[in-house]
């Protein structure tokens, strides 16, 4: 079988001064991973100045978790306060497992998301599967997912909310993390 690229690696960020910016935006909702929401273009951050010396298995992609930041891990806040002190950072990143998810919901009938957000975030983090339309449907959706998409809306987590309240049929593209 062909040599499968690692689902979770270790990498090593430096930046000249720690107010240099590392070159994305991450999303801390969940509160034990950063969820990297958005990657900068300016080729002079410290995360396009990795990915262009990195084997593509090794690149930090849109859509990776951080699990750990040096010796922090499980805890968001404290990974991401990490982040701003250090010139030199290793993370733990993971790759995601994304899946396509469809859920019909009938008359005013609720999906069952216990849904948050942030305020500036692209994706809907799923707390908790209640009663509704996608227990209903015995759909493949749990806690510490991320909706990224609700059929063509994606980009704001305010868009993906209003598509997820308005829609009958929700064609969902999902994030999870794979298990530790």
């Amino acid at each position: 079988p062909p040599h499968a690229p690692p689902a979770t690696f270790t990498v090593l960020l430096s930046r000249p001064k720690a107010s240099c910016p590392y070159g994305w935006r991450l999303d801390p909702t969940d509160g034990e991973k950063l969820y990297i929401c958005e990657l900068r273009d300016d080729p002079s951050t410290a995360v396009q100045l990795h990915n262009a010396g990195a084997s593509p298995d090794q690149a930090i992609r849109k859509g990776d978790y951080i699990l750990a930041v040096g010796e922090e891990r499980g805890n968001a806040t404290a990974m991401a306060a990490a982040l701003v002190h250090q010139e030199r950072a290793e993370l733990l990143i993971q790759r995601p497992i994304v899946s396509e998810v469809r859920i019909t919901k009938e008359r005013a009938e609720a999906t069952g998301f216990s849904l948050k957000f942030a305020p500036d975030g692209t994706t809907l983090l799923i707390e908790a599967v209640c009663a509704g339309a996608a227990q209903r449907a015995g759909a493949d959706i749990r806690a510490g997912d991320r909706v990224l998409r609700v059929g063509c809306v994606a980009g704001s987590a305010r868009d993906l909310l209003a598509a997820m309240q308005r829609g009958e049929v929700l064609d969902l593209q999902v994030s999870r993390a794979r298990a530790a």
